[in-house]
């Protein structure tokens, strides 16, 4: 007798536990059942979705921000804006990684605290944009009057408006010495200024300083004088009565 055996564990015949003894025929000289089929290989003893751990990418060699440059590489390596080979941009960042932020990329600008658009060049900062109160034009020689700056119109207020370290200039009057009073002064003297000094007067052609009858338009007077200073001087004749009869 050979050595397979067979043990019901259901109602239902035509279901078995095959519990091998041994190799070989069953009692009708058929071949023994084998526990794993012919045609397929042994189970790997590896599940079949593990990965090969000797194909992992270490974390130094990944690219998230897909820039070119590997994390070993990049200084950031989650923007795309920030890597060795990008040009450095004025937006707070080391676009570049030279662990510098927007060097070469800034502009400068000028407090401008009387807000007439141009500011004090001795008070600056470099920035992307324009803080408050700053500008970007500079040349303002008092940054708290916003009527002096550069180019503004000279007018005339005592003032360096244009700041061409000149007060004032090609904006005053002429004012002439007046001595006498007469609302008329002489060429010698005369000063420009934006307000009359004490003494002076804005009408030349005087020609006597200190006769105040003696100015331009004056009344003329038999005084052997020029009065009115036209240059002519009235003479006073003498009456003289000649005589009627005359010998010949």
């Amino acid at each position: 007798m050979h050595c397979p055996r067979y043990v019901a564990v259901s109602l239902i015949w035509s279901l078995f536990i095959w519990l091998p003894g041994c190799s070989g025929d069953d009692g009708d000289g058929g071949s023994t059942p084998s526990d794993t089929p012919s045609d397929q290989s042994p189970a790997s003893s590896q599940p079949p979705d593990s990965p090969d751990p000797g194909t992992d990418t270490p974390a130094s060699s990944t690219d998230r921000d897909r820039d070119g440059y590997t994390a070993d590489e990049d200084c950031n390596d989650n923007d795309a804006s920030v890597n060795p080979g990008e040009d450095e941009l004025c937006d707070l960042k080391d676009n570049d990684c030279d662990e510098k932020i927007d060097e070469g990329v800034q502009s400068t600008f000028f407090a401008d605290l009387d807000q007439d658009g141009y500011g004090d060049d001795a008070a600056s900062v470099d920035a992307c944009t324009a803080p408050r109160n700053y500008v970007d034009e500079a040349c303002d020689c008092d940054d708290n009057d916003d009527e002096v700056y550069e180019g503004a119109e000279e007018i005339c207020d005592l003032k360096d408006n244009d700041c061409d370290n000149a007060t004032d200039e090609d904006t005053g009057l002429t004012y002439y010495p007046d001595a006498d009073g007469d609302g008329y002064g002489i060429e010698a003297g005369a000063v420009t200024s934006c307000q009359k000094p004490e003494g002076f007067t804005p009408q030349a052609g005087d020609c006597a300083a200190t006769d105040a009858t003696t100015y331009p338009g004056a009344p003329e007077a038999c005084d052997n004088l020029d009065n009115d200073c036209d240059g002519l001087i009235a003479v006073s004749y003498t009456h003289l009565t000649l005589p009627t009869n005359r010998e010949v």
